[in-house]
Formats: C-alpha cells, structure tokens, sequence
C-alpha cells in the first residue's frame, strides 16, 4: 500500500513538472483572458502568475508566454494589461 501510494506521488510530481515546462502560446492565453479586468476573473482564466512584483498597493502580474510576457498591473479589484 505504501509502494502504490509513493509512485502516485512520484507521477503526480511529474506531470505538474511537465505541465509547468509547456509554455503556453500568447494568442491562447489573451483569448483564454478575454476582456476580463479583475483579478480573480484572470486568475481563474489562466491561473496564477509566473511573477509578482510588488510596489506600494500595486502589483505587476507577469506571466511567460511563447511570443514574451504578458503583464497586468493589480490594485485593489482592476487588473489592466500594460507593457512588461
């Protein structure tokens, strides 16, 4: 029982680990975004980001995509694309 519950383990690992090397292409994750402005509504669409920086009540949300990053600058509940 123990040996079953370690290889689970083991191939759950490694297929986050291969989910997370497959970079998304940038036309999917803006449509996957849509018109969306809210924190929660892109978080939802397309998960957390890559990066977050932050800076007084702003954050920069960064996220990689095969064409480069795209990012959001989040204060309070907007989120507005910028230019990374």
């Amino acid at each position: 029982m123990k040996k079953d519950r370690m290889g689970l383990l083991f191939l759950s690992g490694l297929l986050l680990l291969l989910s997370a090397c497959e970079e998304v292409s940038q036309e999917e994750f803006l449509a996957k975004v849509g018109n969306r402005t809210s924190p929660d509504a892109i978080s939802e669409a397309v998960g957390k980001p890559d990066k977050i920086e932050q800076d007084g009540a702003m954050a920069l949300w960064r996220y990689s995509t095969d064409r480069g990053d795209v990012c959001y600058a989040v204060t309070g509940q907007i989120a507005l694309r910028m230019m990374c």
